[in-house]
């Protein structure tokens, strides 16, 4: 006697949805996202490195105008040369830093905003800029709103 189809025991056949291609499908919906918070993440970390070596230049010419009198050179002009000691020593092999121009130096009082004569006491300002690594990162549809340069202050006391 023949059996009805519905007795036939299926073998091999799925009873329920197909899931073959599911993980290769769920993994390139996700792949995007990914590679984005990477990039994102090499793109963060180039710019704190970035800052950092800025905010280390503006420092030694900061410390090198707070005791340029002791060896008879205006604070300015030492925070300049030695600025540029600076910024061959924050280059390496890999990165080339550059500023975009001689770091500005300024004297005020403490508390006051208005430019001095550079006295013992008064507070000397030291900025340097450079070129916002960023600003040089082509993300695809991310448009990167901004400055093309960034800057970093170092104020400290004269002696």
């Amino acid at each position: 006697m023949r059996k009805h189809l519905r007795e036939i025991p299926l073998r091999g056949i799925s009873r329920g949805r197909r899931e073959d291609g599911q993980a290769i499908v769920e993994f390139v919906l996700i792949l995007p996202f990914v590679v984005l918070i990477l990039i994102g993440a090499l793109a963060y970390g180039a710019w704190t490195d970035h800052m950092t070596r800025l905010s280390d230049i503006a420092q030694v010419g900061a410390r090198a105008a707070s005791v340029a009198r002791f060896n008879g050179e205006m604070p300015c002009s030492a925070a300049g040369r030695l600025t540029g000691s600076a910024l061959a020593a924050a280059n390496d092999e890999a990165t080339q830093f550059a500023l975009t121009e001689t770091p500005s130096c300024a004297c005020h009082a403490p508390g006051d905003s208005t430019p001095t004569a550079c006295d013992p006491g008064d507070e000397i300002t030291v900025t340097a800029r450079a070129e916002n690594p960023l600003a040089t990162i082509p993300i695809p549809f991310i448009p990167l709103a901004g400055d093309s340069t960034v800057s970093n202050d170092a104020t400290v006391m004269l002696q």
